[in-house]
């Protein structure tokens, strides 16, 4: 597996130095690792920490603004297993594999070439969807969280005089 890491480090290092747009960077670092799968749990995790890191380091995200692209993604399922799929699912038609009794794949034949030089449009194309997903739907959500909150709270003052304490108290129970 060592082998197969140095070339998405050399990748790395190369987008972060070079004019490579920042979604596209975050897309082929993150799904390039999650398409190695090195770790059995956690490469999901992983590979969404990679893309926050990566735009966060290309300081496409405001420093200390919480870009909730992972929520999109998550929310947005069938496209990102989509974006999977698009790499794997003919991938799968290549290879020889076989499953033992616990579901475990082993491989029989080399398929590190198939890894080297992935197009990886579809996942590109993909990150970017999610990105505009996240800056019209869900920051927006977000942002008009605290407006909503201070009106709501507002119109409960109107009805019955009581402690902010006890009104931010209901409003979290009623969330």
């Amino acid at each position: 597996m060592e082998h197969m890491s140095r070339g998405p480090i050399e990748s790395h290092k190369r987008m972060k130095a070079g004019k490579v747009s920042p979604v596209v960077h975050a897309a082929m670092i993150a799904y390039g690792f999650v398409f190695l799968h090195p770790f059995e749990y956690g490469n999901g995790r992983i590979y969404r920490f990679l893309i926050h890191n990566i735009l966060s380091l290309r300081e496409t995200v405001p420093p200390g603004l919480m870009f909730p692209v992972s929520a999109v993604m998550l929310k947005n399922s069938a496209d990102y297993d989509a974006s999977l799929e698009a790499f794997s699912r003919p991938l799968l038609q290549l290879i020889d594999y076989r499953l033992d009794e616990m579901g475990q794949m082993t491989v029989e034949n080399d398929t590190a070439h198939w890894y080297r030089y992935i197009d990886m449009t579809a996942q590109a194309e993909a990150l970017y969807e999610f990105v505009i997903k996240t800056i019209e739907e869900e920051l927006v959500e977000e942002l008009s969280f605290p407006a909503n909150y201070d009106t709501t709270r507002k119109a409960i003052q109107d009805i019955i005089d009581m402690p902010d304490r006890l009104i931010d108290i209901f409003i979290h129970l009623c969330l």
